[in-house]
C-alpha cells in the first residue's frame, strides 16, 4: 500500500524457467492510483560449443531469443598416426538463436605420410620416399650385393617383411649366399689338357695321374710335380706339369777300318767330340775320320745323336833304289 505520489518498492526479481527477467511493464515510482505491475520476460536458449570428441569448449552460453552466440577461440585437434587435422569451422550457425544449440567443431583430415627407407645389408640407402598411411611401400627394382670370390648372392627379401604404412620404417635387404665354383684345368708342358674339374671355393682339386714327356734329341724328361698349389681353390686356375730334364749323352764310335782299335767316347748333346789317338795300319798312312763319305770336322761339329766315324787310309809310298 503506497501513499499517493510515492513510489512502490519492487520485490526481488522473479525467475521463470527458460526465460530471462527483463523488468516490469510500467513505472511505479509515483503512484496515483491502484496499479498492477507485471513482470516481463524474454525467451532464452542454451548454446554449447563442443569439440570433435564431445568435450565442451568454454562455458555454456545463455542467449536471448534472436541474439547471437559468441564462438570461443578456434580449437585444435592433435594429429593421430593416420591423419593431421585442421580446424575448418563449426557444424551449424549460431546467429539469431531460436532454439537450444550444440555447436560442434569440424576439422579437415590430411592423411599422414611417413619416410620409408630401403637399405642394403651394409647400411647403404637404396631408396627413401614419403608414403601415405595405409599404403604398402614398394622398392623399385631388385637390390643386389656384389659377389665375393667365395660367394654369389641372391636377393631373398626384406627384413622386416613389408607391411602397410603406419609409421616410419627401415627395410633391410637380405640375401642367400651360394658358394662359388671354379674351373681347375691341369695341362701338360705343351698345353694339352690333362684334366678339367669344377671345384667349390676353399676345396682342393684332385690331380690327374702323373703325366710323362717323351725324350727328345737333347733331353730326357722326368715329371717333377705341378707349378702351383691347388689344395685351396679361390678362383679359376690353370695348373701346369713340371719336368726335370737331363741332357742326353750319345756314343761316338770310331771304326778304325782295319787299323788299331780306338775306344768309343760318350758325348753330351750339343758338345763336340775330341779327336782320339790316331790308329795305325801297316803299309798305310792315316788320312782322317769320315762320316758318310765326308771328313768329320772336330772343330765345328756338335753331337746330336749316336754316330760312327770311319778311319780313312792312304797306301804308303815307298821309294826303292
Amino acid at each position: 500500500t503506497v501513499a499517493y505520489g510515492t513510489a512502490a518498492t519492487a520485490p526481488a526479481n522473479p525467475s521463470r524457467d527458460g526465460y530471462r527477467f527483463t523488468g516490469w511493464d510500467k513505472e511505479f515510482n509515483s503512484i496515483t492510483a491502484d496499479t498492477t505491475v507485471t513482470a516481463q520476460y524474454i525467451k532464452t536458449y542454451t548454446v554449447t560449443f563442443k569439440d570433435w570428441d564431445g568435450t565442451q569448449i568454454g562455458e555454456t552460453q545463455i542467449i536471448d531469443k534472436g541474439s547471437d552466440a559468441t564462438a570461443p577461440a578456434d580449437p585444435t585437434r592433435d594429429k593421430d598416426v593416420q591423419y593431421t587435422y585442421a580446424f575448418i569451422g563449426w557444424d551449424k550457425e549460431f546467429t539469431n538463436v531460436t532454439s537450444d544449440l550444440v555447436v560442434t567443431a569440424t576439422y579437415s583430415a590430411t592423411v599422414n605420410k611417413y619416410t620409408i627407407t630401403f637399405v642394403n645389408e651394409d647400411g647403404t640407402v637404396l631408396q627413401s620416399s614419403q608414403v601415405a598411411y595405409g599404403e604398402t611401400p614398394a622398392y623399385n627394382g631388385t637390390p643386389s650385393k656384389a659377389a665375393t670370390s667365395q660367394y654369389t648372392y641372391t636377393f631373398s627379401g626384406w627384413n622386416p617383411a613389408i607391411v602397410e604404412v603406419t609409421e616410419e620404417a627401415v627395410y633391410t635387404a637380405t640375401y642367400s649366399a651360394t658358394v662359388n665354383k671354379y674351373t681347375v684345368t691341369f695341362k701338360d708342358w705343351d698345353g694339352d689338357v690333362l684334366s678339367t674339374q669344377t671345384v667349390e671355393y676353399g676345396n682342393g682339386a684332385i690331380a690327374p695321374a702323373d703325366p710323362s714327356r717323351e725324350a727328345d734329341a737333347e733331353f730326357t724328361y722326368t715329371f717333377a710335380g705341378w707349378d702351383k698349389a691347388f689344395d685351396n681353390i679361390t678362383g679359376n686356375l690353370t695348373v701346369n706339369a713340371k719336368y726335370d730334364y737331363t741332357v742326353n749323352v750319345y756314343t761316338v764310335t770310331f771304326d778304325s777300318n782295319g787299323g788299331s782299335s780306338v775306344e768309343a767316347k760318350d758325348v753330351p748333346y750339343g758338345s763336340k767330340v775330341t779327336k782320339p789317338t790316331e790308329p795305325t795300319l801297316a803299309g798305310y798312312t792315316f788320312a782322317g775320320w769320315y762320316l758318310g763319305g765326308t771328313e768329320f770336322d772336330f772343330n765345328t761339329t756338335t753331337i746330336t745323336g749316336d754316330i760312327t766315324l770311319v778311319a780313312k787310309w792312304d797306301i804308303k809310298q815307298i821309294t826303292i833304289t
